[in-house]
């Protein structure tokens, strides 16, 4: 099950965190521009891994564009699915290459904030995705990359809350 989506200096969002609760269904209400089409959008970086199959905002498909919105850069934009399964803990962790294609990677444990932010002063900044594996690494944190084929399990989306801080 999804325990955690975050999204990690998309267009739109510095750092977004939506929490997910164990229970039947998630039902997305809210005023414009609060981030339920973005919310559903980005689970087809999960459910649909061919970027070619994607499909935003009515027929558009998951072209280079679309995939640039989510990530804006190369090697500092993420979005990390925290998955709950068989009382243990992995995460899928999505981003782009420099040539704007996918790259899926699976990592042991809970998602941590430390990882993906360093803190300089009283201003953190977002590691690039070296950094990022080095801190993985450093932590004793296992990493995969994986294979399209791996990503297609069902999961149980549920309740969720909202933790947003805007660009």
């Amino acid at each position: 099950m999804i325990t955690r989506i975050i999204g990690i200096n998309t267009s739109t969002y510095v750092n977004a965190e939506m929490r997910l609760d164990d229970c039947d269904s998630l039902q997305l209400v809210g005023p414009n521009n609060v981030g339920k089409s973005t919310l559903i959008y980005t689970l087809n970086f999960l459910f649909i891994v061919d970027g070619s199959k994607m499909s935003f905002s009515g027929q558009r498909r998951g072209d280079k564009e679309t995939i640039h919105h989510y990530f804006p850069t190369h090697n500092q934009s993420y979005i990390i699915f925290e998955i709950k399964k068989n009382d243990s803990n992995y995460c899928i962790l999505v981003k782009r290459d420099s040539d704007g294609e996918l790259e899926y990677f699976r990592f042991t444990g809970e998602y941590k904030e430390d990882n993906f932010f360093k803190k300089e002063g009283a201003h953190q900044r977002i590691r690039k995705w070296d950094e990022v594996q080095d801190e993985l690494k450093a932590a004793g944190v296992e990493r995969s990359e994986e294979h399209t084929s791996e990503l297609q399990s069902q999961f149980r989306i549920s309740y969720a809350v909202f933790c947003l801080k805007k660009k």
